[in-house]
């Protein structure tokens, strides 16, 4: 994880597992390589409940698009202090 600096207080940390869930992300992968918003889950969940026979493979098309069309979102990490 790359070190924060906020530029309110001028504190710097490197943000770790707490920090991302604190600002509604989850890491995909061990090392923080990707992480998603964890909106996305509540998007999948209300999609099967209005299309059941939607699989997790569409899901993961559709967001592949949607980064396609409007690219990737810097995050931004609340400041712990």
């Amino acid at each position: 994880m790359p070190e924060l600096a906020c530029e309110a207080c001028k504190a710097t940390w490197t943000a770790g597992l707490e920090d991302l869930l604190r600002s509604d992300y989850w890491p995909a992968t061990l090392h923080f390589a990707t992480i998603y918003a964890t909106d996305v889950f509540f998007s999948f969940e209300e999609m099967k409940m209005a299309a059941p026979g939607l699989s997790c493979q569409a899901f993961l098309r559709m967001l592949d698009q949607r980064t396609v069309r409007f690219g990737r979102v810097s995050i931004e990490i609340i400041c712990p202090f």
